[in-house]
């Protein structure tokens, strides 16, 4: 598999995601090899898995067929994990609107609001940890409306204005809409911060309380997370957040929110001081800028910064043993005639970068040596032969603006 996706990589056939890859390759794997993928039961994931499809489990209430085998075993998972955490409260009433519910129909409540996904039903046991008083029946349908509903209880309007859900929350949510991984918890205590706020005590644990409610969204929310690191544990929160209607003054913007990630990740990697080696700037973000940062710049359209990036040394060699991911992001600048030459030599030499990432350098000089040439005289038979006299300086200036900056990468 891992080759397959190299050869993708190299011949340029960029896919959007790890089953692209598998339906494309699923012929040339050994007949022993099986996969076992989860996904949301969502249209578009349904179709795009239906040829690799084999046997299937159901793990939520469908309106449109019967509860099988399986999906009836989840189900009960999910009653005995609420009867268990629900123990405490056996002697309390539930309410739900005008009336008292008992302790089993409290469980059945849940269940059936839960539909199946474990991570509802501990959100909302965990609301009825602190609220026992809580009405059942304001329960919404959607994990993510579950959260925000949190979120209005927690930072009601006579206490916290929307002014600081802007200051604090939204930035945390930006980053984790637009993020390609999981991203370090210290650069959420940080974000949005301005500089009057650094000795701001008041500030610091305003933020630490609005980050509590943003971990709960995150994988790691329904175990102990020692990862130190945030993702969001469902793409309906993203899918949601983004989204023009139904979330009302929570409503993110996904444009807004890449710009935010490609500025953090710009100032992380210090391209003016070439701080590379994750020595100063943000703790244990280092990695994750290195890794996604020319992703976060190509789609802010920030392709001049993206470039600075790629044609800088230092920044090459901190991601020499990433080969594979550095080919795919020199792509990203489609139509630029130095990343492409750039990406074919990267490619060239990614047998010997595998071997010792340290031979990079002496590969890309002999490459880009060897490609610089070969680019020029095939451009000057294609200009002789295809080019009017006016077209053939036009494509002589970019010709020499590639070699110069080409030259410039192999005296680095």
């Amino acid at each position: 598999l891992d080759e397959a996706l190299t050869i993708a990589v190299l011949h340029g056939t960029t896919k959007n995601t790890i089953v692209t890859y598998l339906l494309e390759y699923r012929k040339q794997w050994p007949s022993w090899i099986r996969f076992l993928a989860t996904s949301r039961p969502d249209l578009a994931t349904v179709k795009e898995l239906n040829p690799l499809t084999g046997a299937s489990i159901r793990v939520s209430i469908s309106d449109d067929g019967p509860t099988n085998e399986f999906c009836q075993y989840n189900l009960d998972d999910v009653e005995e994990y609420v009867k268990l955490k629900l123990e405490p409260f056996r002697d309390l009433q539930m309410t739900s609107s005008s009336f008292r519910l008992s302790h089993e129909e409290t469980i059945k409540l849940i269940c059936n609001k839960s539909n199946g996904v474990f991570m509802y039903a501990k959100e909302v046991i965990s609301q009825l940890e602190e609220d026992a008083s809580s009405d059942l029946n304001e329960l919404p349908s959607g994990l993510t409306d579950l959260y925000m509903l949190r979120y209005t209880k927690t930072f009601p309007a006579d206490r916290v204005s929307f002014t600081e859900y802007k200051k604090h929350t939204k930035p945390m949510l930006e980053l984790l809409v637009v993020s390609k991984g999981p991203i370090p918890i210290d650069i959420f205590e940080t974000v949005g911060m301005k500089k009057e706020d650094e000795d701001d005590e008041m500030w610091k644990i305003e933020r630490k309380r609005h980050l509590e409610f943003v971990k709960r969204m995150c994988i790691g929310s329904l175990v102990d997370d020692v990862s130190g690191k945030l993702q969001f544990s469902h793409k309906s929160f993203a899918d949601w957040l983004v989204e023009e209607k139904g979330n009302g003054q929570f409503r993110i913007k996904r444009k807004q929110a890449g710009e935010s990630m490609s500025d953090i990740c710009w100032k992380e990697l210090c391209v003016d001081g070439e701080n590379f080696d994750g020595s100063v700037c943000v703790k244990g973000f280092h990695e994750y800028a290195l890794t996604h940062g020319i992703a976060h710049l190509v789609e802010s359209e920030r392709n001049d910064d993206a470039k600075k990036l790629l044609l800088n040394v230092k920044y090459l060699l901190a991601r020499a043993n990433d080969g594979v991911r550095l080919v795919e992001d020199c792509k990203r600048l489609k139509g630029d005639r130095t990343m492409e030459v750039l990406s074919s030599a990267l490619g060239l030499s990614l047998g010997d970068m595998r071997k010792d990432p340290r031979r990079i350098v002496g590969q890309l000089v002999g490459r880009l040596m060897w490609s610089a040439g070969v680019g020029v005289e095939e451009k000057e038979k294609e200009d002789e032969k295809n080019e009017t006299k006016t077209a053939t300086k036009r494509n002589g200036k970019i010709k020499n603006k590639v070699e110069n900056e080409i030259q410039d990468l192999r005296n680095r």
